[in-house]
């Protein structure tokens, strides 16, 4: 069996804790780092950090923080855990979190595809507007937060683009424009 299909969590893992305990994380405080696999296995040995810390064996406590700390301002890719996007959905106050999840990794994922393949690009375009224009009205109005009017903005301007698609069409390469031109030639 490949290494990949089992280790993949632990590396995770470990590369967060040779980066905390080098003090890495504690000289560049301005960096935004994201993790993949949502933590590894970290939420399941965050205890173990915790008692790292007490013992106070790795030089550079004082600099670095407590791994408690430190985890918390680090950022996790969830793509392949539900819980978490779940949990922000249903904070946002959204109805019906799973379904809400489910359908916009519909959303996303199919319409992306349909942009991609230029098949009914209008109607993909015009989803991915309206769902971009939700998710920044939901997800991204604290204004206070200057990361959260980034984002807000992004999905503005990402709205806006796939405005001009549904007022253009798509490309000459397209599905769209494929198929159109050959029900013309047959007509």
């Amino acid at each position: 069996m490949p290494d990949s299909l089992i280790d993949f969590t632990a590396d995770t893992t470990r590369a967060v804790a040779q980066l905390h305990y080098g003090n890495t994380f504690a000289r560049t405080p301005n960096v935004k780092y994201i993790f993949s696999h949502a933590g590894g296995t970290i939420p399941y040995l965050a205890t173990r950090f915790s008692i790292i810390d007490e013992m106070n064996v790795i030089p550079g406590a004082e600099e670095r923080g407590t791994a408690a700390d430190t985890l918390r301002r680090l950022y996790w890719d969830t793509a392949l855990s539900w819980r978490p996007p779940v949990q922000m959905i249903r904070a946002a106050g959204l109805p019906l979190p799973p379904l809400a999840l489910a359908l916009s990794v519909v959303v996303e994922l199919g319409g992306g595809l349909l942009l991609v393949a230029g098949f009914r690009t209008r109607i993909a375009a015009a989803a991915l507007a309206l769902f971009s224009l939700a998710t920044a009205v939901s997800f991204h109005s604290n204004f206070a937060d200057q990361n959260q009017m980034i984002h807000f903005l992004k999905n503005v301007m990402i709205a806006g683009g796939m405005l001009q698609i549904v007022g253009f069409g798509a490309g000459a390469l397209s599905v769209d424009n494929r198929s159109a031109k050959g029900a013309q030639e047959v007509s």
